[in-house]
């Protein structure tokens, strides 16, 4: 068990120095029943308020501190871990916050030497909580780009949860999916059912050849179960409660998530990505926004697992009608957003904001991106510089491409996620 400590810096958080630590659970390779890799899971002081690991990050947010702490739990999980000898036969499966990704991903610089180690001699795959796409769509879809260029592998943990979760799906393009079957057994009516959320999966892995992990096997019948969903790796109390590594490292097992790993780039904006790959044609602003009432009523039927971006050049074309469409939409949906020079955090009640900076190529274009399981759709084009003098705001011209095709829909909906603040 690896434990790091924490030095005091916000009352209430630590009272001495908080000790963080870490136990491990093992991951299963279902085929063979052999250990293929360990998840380690944060512990905070061991009967306070904060040992469990939610209470301990939400603490944590609250008082500043998350990436030192997320920081400090990833120093105890990678302390136990080459204490026991663990190498690059056997994965480490780390949790990790999307803020805390990135820049801090090597926290204040302490202790380099360790993690420098950790890097070398662990093989890491980094799981992204799916509940991160409502409040923090930018960062989840940087982070999951950020681990890659370090070249660890991407889960996405939690999916199922509920139906938001199984939209994030083709933003992350995760390695592997974590489904939780207790989550699954305990469903309430606004959950999506298990074959709901095998489907979505199954569509996703059909594309990308992501890996299935179940986790939350506790008896046989379970384990038959998360077969039945294509799951090939497994965790749960049916191997054993979380715990300390062996003394004696594993046999050397296969990589759990062989998948190659997938250059995604966020550079670009949705038109240029599109139109890249898409013959574009000219069209007006009002036949635009005929198209993209269309897309809007789609995505009003779809429901939760819907996701909806878009782009307005600036705030003055978020009239009091668009905003109603779309505070109707963010009721129902998983996630809306609108982007436009001068937009504000909260352009409508449950919508997403983001101001675009000056030199944005994205001001000149116009976007509606739908996003959802079984449904993809991006109507995109770039204002022509007709003078809004001389011509009707209704009668500027576009060129624009409406696709349907899921890889381009996923890339234009990446590059205006990448953007939210």
């Amino acid at each position: 068990m690896g434990t790091i400590g924490i030095e005091e810096e916000e009352a209430g958080l630590a009272d001495a120095g908080l000790l963080v630590s870490a136990v491990y659970q093992p991951v299963i390779e279902l085929e063979s029943g052999g250990v293929v890799g360990y998840e380690a899971l944060a512990r905070g002081p061991q009967g306070g308020e904060l040992e469990r690991p939610d209470k301990l990050l939400s603490a944590a947010r609250r008082a500043g501190l998350l990436a030192q702490v997320d920081w400090e739990c990833r120093l105890a999980a990678v302390s136990g871990a080459l204490d026991a000898g663990l190498d690059r036969s056997t994965t480490l499966f780390l949790n990790m916050e999307p803020e805390a990704v990135g820049p801090s991903a090597q926290g204040d610089g302490r202790t380099p030497e360790l993690w420098q180690r950790a890097e070398r001699a662990l093989s890491v795959a980094v799981e992204l909580p799916a509940g991160a796409l409502r409040s923090r769509p930018r960062e989840l879809v940087r982070a999951a780009d950020a681990c890659r260029d370090r070249g660890w592998k991407v889960v996405l943990d939690d999916v199922g949860a509920d139906r938001g979760s199984l939209a994030v799906l083709p933003l992350v393009a995760p390695d592997a999916i974590k489904l939780d079957l207790r989550a699954a057994r305990a469903a309430d009516a606004a959950a999506p059912t298990l074959s709901d959320v095998a489907t979505a999966v199954w569509a996703e892995q059909e594309r990308t050849g992501a890996a299935i992990v179940a986790e939350g096997i506790e008896t046989e019948r379970q384990l038959e179960q998360a077969r039945g969903i294509g799951a090939t790796l497994g965790q749960g109390w049916l191997w054993g409660r979380p715990g300390a590594l062996p003394a004696e490292p594993a046999a050397a097992a296969p990589d759990p998530l062989p998948r190659e790993r997938r250059e995604v780039a966020l550079t670009g904006t949705p038109f240029e990505l599109v139109a890249a790959a898409r013959q574009a044609r000219e069209a007006t602003a009002a036949t635009l926004g005929a198209m993209s009432r269309h897309l809007e009523r789609l995505a009003g039927t779809i429901g939760a697992g819907a996701i909806v971006l878009a782009a307005f050049q600036e705030a003055g074309n978020l009239g009091a009608r668009v905003r109603n469409r779309y505070r109707l939409l963010a009721g129902s949906s998983t996630l809306v957003a609108a982007l436009g020079a001068g937009v504000g955090p909260q352009p409508a009640v449950g919508v997403v904001g983001a101001d675009l900076a000056d030199d944005d190529a994205l001001r000149q274009e116009w976007a509606v991106v739908v996003l959802a399981p079984t449904y993809a759709a991006a109507l995109v084009g770039r204002d022509l510089g007709d003078d809004p003098a001389t011509t009707p705001a209704r009668a500027r011209r576009f060129r624009f491409v409406l696709t349907h095709d899921r890889d381009l829909v996923v890339a234009a909906a990446r590059s205006l996620a990448a953007r939210l603040g």
